[in-house]
């Protein structure tokens, strides 16, 4: 396989950098990143995404047959684009960057579920996440901390002897509509599962998530999704422990 230190001049190498605290799942390598020189090519269009996937290959010796294949992380829209000629690249595997994935996905579930906001301006600028941080410490941190402390008060008035595991099993058991954190939860193991390169947990995330692309009518998203499982599905065995093992998100 190519190896990333045998760079060649204008090349920079740049060693995987984990800016979480979390730790990688177990047999989870990180790897290092050959950045090539830029391309001034905007990739919005088909033709533009052919010419960044053809000099792709140049740069990493495909067309010299000093390597086989290669995987390619690009952007949703582009990932889109290349899915309508990716059959002439079969030495590229694409990769969704799942980086803007989880910021829409944190967008689409406040669009369908927040209205109760007095000010009009104040809610269009919240579905909107304009500041994804704000939006992620509202919903993620604020809101659900705020879910899980509400379920506190009812099972320790009904339970003369409350315990930790007494209380997961409450929240997890309970059917009210209002106390379920099934997606702001995926959204928050997707985020976990990239960031800490879990790949099963990623996986699960997305498959829980799915819904909600679908209520907000994400065509976008469901062919993402979609492809990406069939072409994960297809890999051989190896390519595809070695894809999902050797991630790394900076």
């Amino acid at each position: 396989m190519y190896n990333a230190r045998e760079v060649t001049p204008g090349r920079i190498l740049t060693a995987g950098t984990v800016t979480q605290k979390s730790k990688p799942q177990n047999n989870v390598n990180l790897p290092d990143i050959l950045v090539p020189d830029p391309l001034s090519i905007n990739p919005n269009s088909i033709a533009n995404v052919q010419k960044v996937l053809d000099h792709i290959k140049e740069i990493s010796k495909i067309n010299k047959d000093e390597r086989k294949w290669i995987a390619v992380v690009c952007d949703e829209i582009s990932y889109c684009y290349a899915q309508k000629f990716k059959n002439n690249y079969p030495e590229i595997l694409l990769i969704p960057g799942p980086l803007h994935e989880k910021m829409n996905m944190l967008k689409a579930f406040v669009e369908l579920n927040w209205y109760n906001i007095i000010s009009l301006k104040l809610l269009s600028y919240f579905k909107k996440c304009i500041d994804h941080h704000k939006a992620w410490d509202s919903v993620c941190n604020i809101y659900r901390h705020s879910v899980a402390m509400e379920l506190v008060w009812p099972y320790v008035d009904s339970n003369p002897n409350p315990t930790v595991n007494g209380y997961l099993n409450l929240a997890k058991n309970q059917n009210d509509d209002l106390y379920k954190l099934k997606y702001e939860q995926a959204i928050i193991n997707f985020h976990d599962g990239v960031r800490s390169n879990q790949p099963l947990l990623k996986s699960a995330a997305r498959r829980a998530f799915a819904p909600i692309w679908f209520a907000k009518r994400h065509p976008i998203y469901q062919e993402i999704e979609v492809a990406d499982e069939e072409q994960l599905m297809r890999l051989h065995s190896e390519i595809r422990k070695l894809i999902e093992l050797n991630s790394a998100v900076s």
